[in-house]
């Protein structure tokens, strides 16, 4: 039984209006979907340790950004929603006639931009706060802090708690029955949540028959367009038929459950060796001297502030460490992938 056709288990008084269930069903799937994805890269990347793919680990934002693009815009046209929405029945309506393409084009940028935006914002704060929790525990500088940082880091909780209390209020007047829009982007953008149309179903059962004509496909105009269109079908296809193994990852490598898993589970990294063929920035310090074991194989100095890589169990100062996984998201000794969820505070008596 799919999540559209069990819609009326929790339906309203209103037939054509969703319930809140569906609403923070359909925000819940959108929302699980990216770390779902970024735990699947990180997987082949940790299987492929040498920076083969450390590419699409370190710039996963931009790359699900790109997909995430192609994959809306293929909705929006042929359902009128998001992907998340149409698992759910639902449809985009519009409030009133005017400019109809236009909101349609500026609701499609803000179900793909939003999320990018909202996402750097909240991983810019965490690591700029990291920072300054840092700095006031020892007294290696990370970075200079410029007052546009500092006034980010104080107006940031507060715009964030502002933008959280506008979209209950919008949530919460939904389902009472006083307004239309679910959320401040759909009042602005003046358009609501509706159950898929009739008409709308009618219009993607043509589409859907124009690929099997075979006079469509004898045309040599049409058979560029219907190749996209009948992979751009299947690949949404194979995304819809896999939501729920999708789901089930983005749990399974939930950081939140991993963190009850002893570290003893983390395969034992391969010693620190040579980046052979390599010439890179990190060649001049792979080679540790017995003399310089107990200092960091970065800066070659005393440990300041000594900070471990989860996966590669190698310690390096929290100050040299931390710039360098935000640039090259590998472990510089044994190149296996991480980033600075993976630091742990080394912490001496």
């Amino acid at each position: 039984m799919t999540a559209a056709s069990s819609a009326h288990l929790t339906g309203t008084a209103d037939s054509t209006k969703p319930s809140v269930f569906e609403i923070l069903s359909h925000e819940g799937f959108a929302n699980a979907l990216k770390p779902a994805a970024f735990h699947i890269i990180k997987v082949i990347v940790e299987r492929n340790p040498g920076g083969k793919y450390a590419f699409a680990y370190h710039y996963f934002d931009e790359l699900y950004l790109m997909f995430d693009a192609v994959v809306q815009w293929h909705y929006i046209l042929t359902r009128g929603a998001t992907l998340s929405e149409t698992f759910y029945g639902l449809e985009r309506k519009l409030t009133t006639p005017k400019q109809k393409l236009t909101r349609l084009r500026l609701s499609y940028i803000a179900s793909v931009l939003l999320p990018y935006i909202s996402s750097k914002l909240e991983r810019l704060y965490k690591d700029h706060l990291e920072e300054v929790i840092t700095e006031s525990q020892t007294s290696q500088p990370t970075q200079k802090k410029t007052t546009v940082t500092s006034k980010f880091l104080a107006l940031y909780p507060y715009l964030k708690a502002l933008v959280g209390a506008v979209n209950l209020y919008y949530l919460l007047s939904f389902t009472f029955g006083y307004t239309e829009h679910h959320s401040a982007t759909f009042r602005l953008l003046g358009m609501s949540l509706g159950y898929m149309s009739q008409d709308r179903y009618k219009f993607m059962e043509a589409k859907n028959a124009e690929l099997w004509m075979a006079a469509n496909w004898k045309n040599p105009i049409m058979v560029p367009q219907l190749m996209m269109r009948g992979l751009g079908e299947s690949v949404l296809y194979a995304v819809e038929m896999g939501t729920f193994f999708i789901q089930f990852l983005e749990w399974w490598y939930n950081d939140d459950r991993k963190a009850r898993v002893a570290l003893a589970s983390v395969p034992v990294p391969p010693a620190p060796h040579k980046a052979h063929g390599r010439k890179t920035e990190v060649q001049s310090f792979v080679n540790l001297r017995p003399e310089d074991m107990d200092k960091c194989p970065i800066c070659r100095k005393q440990f300041k502030n000594p900070t471990a890589i989860s996966v590669s169990g190698v310690v390096y100062c929290y100050g040299c460490i931390l710039p360098y996984l935000r640039k090259e998201s590998m472990c510089p000794l044994t190149k296996l992938a991480c980033n600075s969820n993976h630091l742990i505070r080394i912490y001496q008596s």
